[in-house]
């Protein structure tokens, strides 16, 4: 399907099946980050045929042009070259419907069917259907599918002997790879998939690398990962063949390697950023002996300026270019952004005379964002809204308490540093400790002037941030 937009340049295409999702009806696509393809990074939301949302496609700008990205409604798109403009929006239209389809009788088929491989775009992009011309029960009797071309023009067949062990695999002369589960399937019966001969394997990163079938976790023909290690920036990381690609990723941003490590599911791509600030501080992967840093296609990653700058637009800072246009919420009071001409710095600075109580402030050096309660004592309310301001830079929307005094977040590292406890427990107490000194003076009329600098003027205060302990 090939729609349109209205004066956007660059074409949208949407393939692959759709496993009824949403429902019946009308997909809708919206442009709400607009640019060049290849020289910008795009946004298009997708919403459901009732208007709700449904996710995000974030196109980075490093993607080349002819990047797929997977739905998860099962659908594919695919951006041609050229320019999107802001609020631009097209349909299609989608049909929820069974895997099987007979007519005009119910369907009856049981059996299950898994299709796996890499398609080499031998019958071009369009419809395979899967027609049984011999039916039954599948390891008690000999079945056949005849796998034909969107025209009904037979490709091949597909011969099921009963003698056949029921986990067999097929392979189609297309690179496909057919598997029926355990039941039946019944004559004249049919189910189609469609292809497309620029799409290949999607990496499923919760599928752990040993798995079989529906669990294969789908990493390109060629590559396999097994128990070993490797090593980022000298550190160990080890490798278990049950493990899956976020595991793994986690494992390297819970260890000693100052490495952040994300997959983006929209690039399929392992994003990778240095905490500790500076030219210098490289990610080098050495020593391998599981398999996955060529798997992961690591092993030529290529840096990227964080970007940082806290005066850049934000839709043209990498480290917050997952921020939509929109409103966030801080202590209730609604706060705009228009991602193509505010700054990390207008932010700020649209906080702090927002009337929400509270100063917002940045420090440059450190990457520590500190919030600051004008009310002593009050929770502190920090919601993305249709944003996603506050998770950009690791940041939980919710409530905070004035005690609790952990390290959310650095802006630009997409790190969460912990909560250092046992620093935050001392600290913890050492407030409470002090108030309760204050008002035991206040109560005596004992002069407060040792209190200086340890309230900061009697403010709740909330750090975002490496730790200034």
């Amino acid at each position: 399907n090939a729609p349109g937009w209205g004066g956007s340049t660059a074409d949208p295409m949407i393939t692959g099946t759709y496993n009824g999702t949403n429902g019946t009806g009308s997909l809708t696509f919206r442009v709400d980050r607009e640019g060049t393809h290849g020289t910008a990074y795009l946004k298009i939301k997708a919403y459901a045929p009732d208007g709700s949302f449904i996710e995000d496609i974030n196109i980075d700008k490093e993607d080349p042009i002819n990047t797929t990205y997977l739905l998860s409604s099962g659908l594919t798109f695919l951006l041609g070259a050229g320019d999107l403009i802001n609020n631009e929006t097209f349909s299609v239209d989608v049909v929820a419907s069974t895997s099987f389809s007979t007519t005009p009788h119910a369907v009856e088929s049981t059996a299950e069917v898994t299709l796996g491989g890499v398609y080499d775009g031998s019958q071009g992009t369009g419809e395979l259907t899967f027609y049984v011309t011999q039916g039954g029960e599948h390891g008690s009797e000999d079945i056949s599918v005849e796998v034909r071309e969107s025209d009904g023009t037979v490709i091949e067949t597909v011969s099921l002997l009963q003698t056949d062990p029921t986990d067999t695999v097929y392979s189609l002369s297309n690179g496909l790879t057919f598997q029926l589960g355990v039941g039946t399937v019944t004559q004249d019966e049919s189910f189609s998939i469609s292809v497309n001969d620029q799409i290949g394997t999607r990496v499923d990163p919760d599928k752990q690398f040993d798995g079989v079938r529906n669990n294969d976790a789908q990493f390109d023909i060629g590559f396999a990962i097994t128990a070993g290690a490797f090593e980022v920036n000298g550190v160990a990381i080890d490798v278990y063949a049950n493990d899956t690609l976020n595991t793994v990723l986690d494992r390297i941003t819970q260890s000693a390697a100052d490495v952040t490590a994300v997959f983006a599911a929209a690039t399929e791509t392992v994003k990778l950023t240095r905490n500790t600030v500076g030219a210098g501080n490289s990610i080098v992967f050495a020593n391998d002996t599981s398999g996955f840093v060529a798997a992961a296609k690591l092993g030529g990653a290529a840096a990227i300026n964080a970007g940082n700058t806290t005066s850049t637009a934000i839709g043209d800072t990498d480290a917050l270019w997952t921020v939509s246009s929109g409103a966030f919420e801080v202590n209730g009071v609604s706060i705009s952004i228009d991602v193509a001409i505010d700054s990390f710095e207008d932010v700020v600075e649209r906080i702090n005379t927002s009337g929400a109580q509270v100063t917002a402030t940045y420090d440059e050096v450190t990457h520590q964002l500190t919030f600051s309660s004008l009310e002593a004592d009050a929770d502190f309310e920090l919601l993305s809204g249709d944003t996603g301001l506050f998770e950009a830079i690791s940041i939980s929307s919710g409530t905070y308490e004035p005690t609790e005094g952990r390290t959310l977040a650095r802006f630009g590292t997409a790190k969460s540093t912990g909560d250092d406890s046992t620093h935050v427990e001392r600290l913890n107490r050492f407030e409470q400790a002090v108030r309760r000194l204050i008002t035991f003076c206040r109560a005596r009329r004992v002069s407060e002037e040792f209190a200086v600098g340890l309230t900061s003027g009697d403010r709740s205060e909330f750090r975002f941030g490496r730790a200034s302990v």
